[in-house]
């Protein structure tokens, strides 16, 4: 059932305050998506729309343009707009549908990651699916259960002291929500840890091939590994996690995390694409034959190019960067 509710009481002050609170963080946050994507676009230009089509163009598209619907989503949700309650269901759909599409994608995307950086390993391939599989299944009986047609999902539009308000509510108790907030921090968990395991393996090597640690070197392996990206997801992940669960009482806290975690990977996303694109794009390595329809290789592995370690002593730090160079790193169509 739907309402409209008039109330001028002051007592709703505190909770106007919050919502306003909350317009402003989604506001800045829906500015800095737009404007990243302003930023990036001669990149994008160059590396998705003026490359070979994959299904890593595919991700990028739905992460970069349905990120920026969902950003814009968020805050005219939020904002001090007359709405019918039927407008705010729909919105809120949106809003949770969306969320699920880009989630899974993002998973993909850093999925597809990790599988290049293991040499198309099998078995990282079978257990990324695994859990794949297991969020999207998870996510669809949530769909069904939560925004579904038997969910009981209402909205009120309240006007309070002039200002609107519309909020859904749904009438159905279920733990799936909280099955889904689980296997997203379990996926997140794994695919940060395959990530610092490569890193690890890499910078073990360059630590065998020079006999001492080579600051400057690390750091670019821990760039080009996308590190930084997977590390700032699972970040994201649990700070939700503790927002959604752990109720915070403090308003101002609930705004800015509310409007990180639901915009980051909108920002995220498209960058690791571009990065690691941007990358190898100038690898001697790489190959494609867009007449077959083959999509251009970026596989991510050391080619240990001296043999004895005296060898190794007498390279100079440009020798070294291209021993450790990249070769061709796999990507999926």
């Amino acid at each position: 059932m739907s309402d409209v509710v008039v109330d001028n009481s002051p007592d709703w002050f505190p909770v106007l305050q919050a919502v306003q609170l909350a317009n402003w963080c989604d506001a800045a946050a829906a500015a800095l998506v737009c404007y990243d994507s302003v930023v990036m676009f001669p990149r994008e230009l160059k590396y998705i729309w003026r490359a070979p089509w994959s299904t890593m163009s595919i991700f990028y598209v739905m992460a970069r343009y349905l990120g920026i619907a969902l950003a814009l989503n968020f805050w005219a949700f939020n904002a001090n707009i007359s709405m019918s309650p039927s407008v705010s269901v729909a919105l809120d759909k949106f809003a949770n549908y969306g969320a699920f599409v880009t989630t899974i994608v993002g998973e993909a995307i850093m999925s597809l990651r990790i599988y290049a950086m293991y040499l198309r390993s099998k078995i990282i391939m079978v257990v990324l699916i695994i859990f794949i599989l297991a969020r999207i299944g998870v996510g669809l009986a949530v769909a069904v259960v939560i925004f579904g047609p038997k969910s009981g999902i209402s909205a009120t539009e309240w006007i309070l002291s002039g200002i609107y308000v519309c909020g859904p509510s749904v009438d159905t108790a279920s733990s799936l929500p909280l099955a889904w907030d689980i296997t997203s921090i379990a996926i997140n968990i794994l695919l940060f840890i395959l990530a610092i395991g490569r890193f690890a393996k890499h910078a073990f090597e360059m630590r065998r091939m020079l006999h001492r640690w080579q600051v400057n070197d690390l750091m670019k392996v821990l760039v080009r590994d996308s590190i930084v990206y997977f590390f700032f997801n699972l970040v994201a992940t649990i700070i939700l996690m503790i927002s959604v669960w752990g109720q915070p009482g403090n308003d101002t806290y609930f705004a800015i995390i509310t409007a990180y975690t639901q915009n980051e990977g909108s920002v995220l996303l498209p960058r690791l694409v571009i990065s690691f694109r941007e990358n190898y794009s100038q690898d001697a390595h790489h190959g494609a034959d867009t007449a077959k329809g083959t999509v251009r290789s970026e596989q991510m592995e050391f080619e240990r190019r001296v043999t004895e370690d005296h060898e190794m002593q007498t390279v100079d730090r440009g020798q070294i960067s291209s021993a450790v160079s990249p070769a061709v790193e796999e990507e999926i169509r």
